[in-house]
């Protein structure tokens, strides 16, 4: 990824906006943000719940009184 300040050398022309689909799609989405998050929270907690006893892995930890929407869960070897 680049800056659109900043040419890319051998790629030309640099194109960052995104297209009328892509809004249109972002905006309907935006209405399930919720939702979304929801149900990345709830599958990340079933993940987590199931390797719990395995020791060699652990996740990261949640500040009390936050909320994490794991949109991308990784575990810590």
């Amino acid at each position: 990824m680049s800056s659109v300040d900043i040419d890319i050398k051998g790629v030309w022309p640099n194109n960052f906006f995104i297209g009328e689909a892509q809004c249109a799609l972002g905006s309907v989405l935006l209405k399930r943000l919720d939702s979304i998050n929801n149900i990345l929270r709830s599958q990340a907690a079933r993940l987590m719940k199931g390797m719990a006893d395995i020791p060699e892995i652990s996740f990261q930890k949640v500040p009390e009184g936050h909320y994490h929407v794991y949109h991308v869960l990784i575990g810590k070897l």
